[in-house]
């Protein structure tokens, strides 16, 4: 009679790679040789555990096999191997929330997206009867689509099984709860009854987590943060992410209530709740996560498991079946192939490149290979692909010509943002790349060499928005710096965490890039100002590099490309009493984030290369932007979402925009003409396409001007109103009609009016959509 058992798990699943390991077991890839997938294995460590511990994991195993849910890992196969169980499990790769998470805070409509899947996936398991009890970011993985968007997928439900009863004292015995401390619930802490509320709670903790980019309760040790649980008092969200609409911030904090009563009864009515908060956000063009900057390494000390760096493994190859040659035939054969190689490489030459990319290693790094690899394909080329020397800062992307059925490549070489303009001038790149605006004295020098003038908006191209992240240790307690600060940390005025506030001191360690990089240059033109970088600074070439090594040691800072926050935690910026805000995706597409700036390319006037227009053409569409923010970068392609009205704006800007939402633009103006500059001329032709589109036909665009403080407020009112008119005005050429035209002043600056940068960046006009109103709103100042 046949066996209805499953096959031992050593015969039928051929083991491949081990995906991590930690105190419950071991993962592993594997090929499921009846099924023909790859699959993962998980083999739990029970074996030295009793018999009902066994039987609970079981049990629980079972349960989750039972349920079929898109946002849940699916569950194969059960068995027993060498007395310890195992499942057989879904093979999924993408990367975690807490990756995504340390790389750059949630914008609004992906954090929503995100947290009605979570909601979603958590319901099924509690009408299965399952209860996760260990819901944290690095549990939650983040799986591309091929459409582009990405689905969530729940791990690890019912393995890890942390604090049964009240936890002893002392740090040593947390090690289980190692990894899990900023997520668990206080009924958990206490030996309390653990019901659905309590995953509700630690997904409270991951939303706020995934919109402020700092767990809601934090400490200098394990005990501290759960003494912090059990207290309730976590800072309010809004106040560390002030964009995020009021309703939003009060719906997670409901759910981070001390007792279970307070949270909402079940997953369903949490997502009952979240729904009419959201609702306004799927008017939005639909919103992606960037592509995962870089692999991070799994967190074996924790069981954390991460499938980011998995490919997946391909099936055993077939065997090969070999015809027998002659030996003469074989001889004669490969001496034919070492004549024609031989006599190749005799008197073949390198060909040169097909295009020459030359300048900031944070373009360079990976933007630009990226929008390079992405303009072939839409050319029709072939075989495409990107080579690069370990430790290197050079790019070669390789490709097999369309038309000439050849092979070339595209050199890219990113030494700093210096080297564009000394290889545009020396004839050595065909493009410049540049992460700050071209200095005076270079935009002179290419131009007394007849490469035109390179502040024309022919010659200067805006690829990217950036925000520069000031960044700290993930563990370190600090959540906000003024620009100020920063500048006297970086000139080695403040050199001990304590005089910034943290309660343990510590000597600061320094890391900046190299004097060649436009990363600099921007942080000593916005930041330092006159000022002069410490001399104990390490200095770097890339930012990766950078990056990793301030995550890896508590008293560093540093500052990098938002791209490059990798495992870092990025810093709140304030400017001069101006709101501090995180580098987040709109706060720097805005250009409101006090340390904002665009990334350019740079081409000659008088180039006669046919690759340099088409290629920026490419760069700057819709196209070349969602390569731009699947990179990590800002796009320009603008968005909408609720705007934040501050409490200190005019009354009459509060009631023409109470419920209006905003467009992740600001128009601002030449600061040697004074009229739009090419980024507001580019991004008015956005808008149009942006109005047109079916779910903003009918709506109100609304302009509100603002001007630099000169000290006439009558003065600074009719400027900002002129603004305004001006953007009205070209907006109407190109056949879109505002409907209020409004100046507010020198109210709400976004930066200091002591500087030059500061003055440009707050005469700016804001772009607000809304639903038709019934006319109590008469303007009083505009059109």
């Amino acid at each position: 009679m046949e066996s209805n058992s499953p096959a031992p798990l050593p015969s039928r699943y051929q083991f491949k790679a081990l995906l991590g390991q930690g105190g419950a077991g071991e993962v592993l890839s594997a090929w499921d040789t009846q099924l023909k997938r790859t699959v993962a294995v998980k083999r739990l460590s029970y074996a030295t555990k009793p018999d009902e511990d066994i039987r609970d994991a079981w049990q629980e195993a079972m349960c989750l096999a039972s349920i079929r849910h898109p946002n849940i890992v699916s569950v194969f196969d059960i068995g027993i191997e060498q007395d310890a169980p195992y499942m057989v499990m879904e093979f999924v790769q993408g990367e975690t929330l807490e990756q995504a998470v340390r790389r750059s805070p949630l914008e609004i409509p992906v954090f929503c997206d995100i947290a009605g899947q979570c909601l979603e996936g958590i319901a099924a398991a509690h009408h299965s009867g399952l209860v996760h009890r260990d819901l944290k970011p690095a549990n939650i993985m983040l799986v591309r689509l091929p459409s582009g968007q990405f689905q969530v997928k729940i791990l690890d439900f019912g393995i890890a099984q942390y604090l049964q009863g009240q936890p002893a004292e002392g740090d040593a015995s947390l090690a289980a709860v190692t990894g899990t401390v900023h997520w668990i619930s206080p009924e958990q802490l206490e030996g309390g009854i653990v019901d659905g509320r309590s995953d509700l709670y630690s997904l409270g903790c991951v939303f706020y987590f995934c919109l402020a980019g700092v767990p809601p309760f934090s400490g200098k040790t394990a005990n501290e943060v759960l003494k912090a649980h059990l207290e309730g008092k976590a800072p309010p969200l809004s106040l560390l992410r002030p964009d995020v609409p009021l309703g939003l911030c009060d719906w997670i904090m409901t759910l981070l209530s001390r007792r279970p009563e307070g949270r909402p009864a079940d997953a369903i009515g949490a997502l009952w709740q979240l729904e009419p908060l959201a609702a306004k956000f799927q008017k939005t063009s639909r919103v992606l996560l960037p592509e995962p900057a870089a692999p991070a390494a799994s967190d074996a000390g924790t069981g954390r498991i991460d499938l980011s760096f998995m490919d997946a493994p391909s099936p055993p190859a077939p065997p090969v079946r070999r015809r027998p040659l002659w030996p003469w035939a074989s001889a004669a054969a490969l001496l034919a192939v070492a004549l024609c190689v031989w006599g190749w490489l005799a008197f073949q030459k390198p060909a040169p490149p097909a295009f020459r990319i030359h300048g900031s290693n944070t373009i360079g790094s990976r933007l630009a290979p990226a929008l390079v690899e992405g303009f072939l394909a839409h050319r029709g080329n072939k075989e495409i692909q990107t080579e690069s020397a370990p430790q290197s800062v050079e790019r070669r992307v390789d490709f097999l010509d369309a038309r000439s059925s050849r092979r070339e490549f595209v050199e890219i070489h990113a030494h700093g943002s210096r080297t564009a303009f000394s290889g545009l001038r020396d004839g050595l790149c065909d493009l410049g790349m540049s992460s700050s605006r071209v200095r005076e004295s270079d935009a002179a020098e290419l131009a007394n060499k007849g490469l035109g003038d390179m502040r024309a908006p022919a010659s200067e191209i805006i690829a990217a928005l950036d925000g520069l992240a000031v960044l700290v240790h993930p563990s370190n307690p600090l959540s906000q710096l003024d620009r100020h600060a920063v500048a006297s940390v970086f000139e080695g005025k403040i050199t001990d965490w304590a005089e910034l506030g943290r309660d343990r001191p510590g000597k600061i360690h320094l890391h900046a890039r190299d004097a060649n990089s436009g990363t600099f240059e921007f942080f000593q033109s916005i930041v330092l100002g006159n000022g002069t970088l410490a001399t104990e600074a390490r200095r770097y070439e890339d930012s990766t590099e950078l990056s990793r090594a301030v995550a890896g040691d508590q008293d560093a800072i540093g500052f990098a490309a938002l791209p490059y926050i990798l495992d870092c935690k990025a810093l709140a910026i304030g400017d001069d009493g101006t709101p501090a805000l995180i580098p987040s995706r709109f706060t720097v597409a805005t250009e409101d984030y006090a340390l904002s700036r665009r990334l350019y390319f740079y081409a000659p006037a008088a180039s006669t290369h046919p690759w340099i227009r088409k290629f920026l053409d490419f760069a700057t569409s819709p196209e070349g932007q969602e390569i731009v923010s699947r990179e990590g970068f800002v796009k320009q392609t603008p968005v909408v979402q609720p705007g934040l009205v501050p409490r200190n704006a005019p009354a009459e800007y509060q009631n023409l925009l109470e419920s209006a939402e905003r467009v992740s633009m600001n128009v601002r103006f030449n600061r040697e003409t004074g009229a739009l500059d090419s980024k507001g001329a580019t991004d008015l032709g956005r808008l149009v396409e942006l109005m047109a589109l079916p779910e903003n036909r009918g709506r109100e665009l609304v302009l509100a001007g603002f001007h630099e403080s000169t000290g006439d407020d009558a003065a600074d009112l009719a400027t900002s109103v002129q603004s305004a008119s001006a953007v009205a005005a070209e907006l109407e050429k190109r056949g879109l009609k505002a409907r209020h035209v409004k100046g507010y002043g020198a109210s709400l600056p976004v930066a200091s009016n002591l500087e030059p940068a500061g003055r440009w960046k707050n005469r700016r006009v804001e772009v607000w959509i809304r639903d038709p109103q019934t006319p109590r709103d008469v303007s009083l100042n505009g059109i």
